[in-house]
């Protein structure tokens, strides 16, 4: 199942662009869906949207993760695929999904991390200025386990792709509202993924499976 068919209630979709997650949610389990984007591709999504039976709860807004334009607690869940590697300060918009979701919300993720292999991983912080530059403030060396989990969530990592290259998980806010204080956790997910918006990552390319951090 995709990361988007395991999202319900009130959903919000971070780095929405085009619209090209529609496909994969679950109209039936979807309560009201937010779009948010700092540049919206408004008419696509919402031909999309239609064509997907979600345009009667669907609605767009213009913003950036690391400054939510929503109450505390307005959400459900989370949809963020290949964003965070191009946010400007991503612990501070961690926080801000930890801010806006329900207690025992979660975060799905897709996201490209820095490699495991310290010697590919190498290759990818000295390309990482350039590549910055020329593809939209998107860094090769980013890892957003870690970024979730010091922002208090309990991550786990599905799996991975693409030798460890890309990683598909669910970070969650603790029931009782409170961050994850357990340094041994992000240290985990840190060790897993090193320290490092597009997304395709098939089933068949799965490497590692099941491993939790909380």
């Amino acid at each position: 199942m995709s990361a988007a068919g395991q999202v319900h209630g009130d959903v919000l979709e971070v780095g929405s662009g085009t619209g090209r997650n529609f496909p994969y949610f679950d109209a039936g389990r979807v309560r009201t869906l937010t779009l948010l984007d700092p540049r919206p591709a408004a008419g696509l999504s919402q031909r999309r949207a239609r064509r997907h039976r979600l345009a009667d709860r669907t609605r767009q807004v213009t913003g950036r993760v690391e400054a939510l334009p929503f109450r505390s607690g307005s959400f459900d869940a989370v949809l963020v695929t290949l964003v965070f590697c191009s946010v400007e300060d991503p612990v501070a918009g961690a926080r801000e999904l930890f801010r806006t979701l329900r207690p025992g919300g979660i975060v799905r993720f897709v996201e490209h991390v820095r490699p495991p292999k310290e010697r590919v991983a190498r290759w990818f912080d000295r390309l990482t200025p350039a590549w910055r530059r020329a593809f939209d403030n998107c860094r090769l060396n980013r890892c957003a386990p870690a970024t979730f989990s010091a922002a208090g969530f309990r991550v786990s990592v599905d799996a991975t792709f693409r030798g460890g290259v890309f990683v598909c998980g669910t970070a969650e806010r603790p029931r009782d509202g409170k961050h994850s204080r357990d340094r041994g956790e992000q240290s985990r997910v840190g060790s897993h993924a090193g320290h490092g918006s597009h997304a395709g990552t098939g089933a068949a390319e799965t490497e590692e499976e099941g491993t939790r951090y909380d």
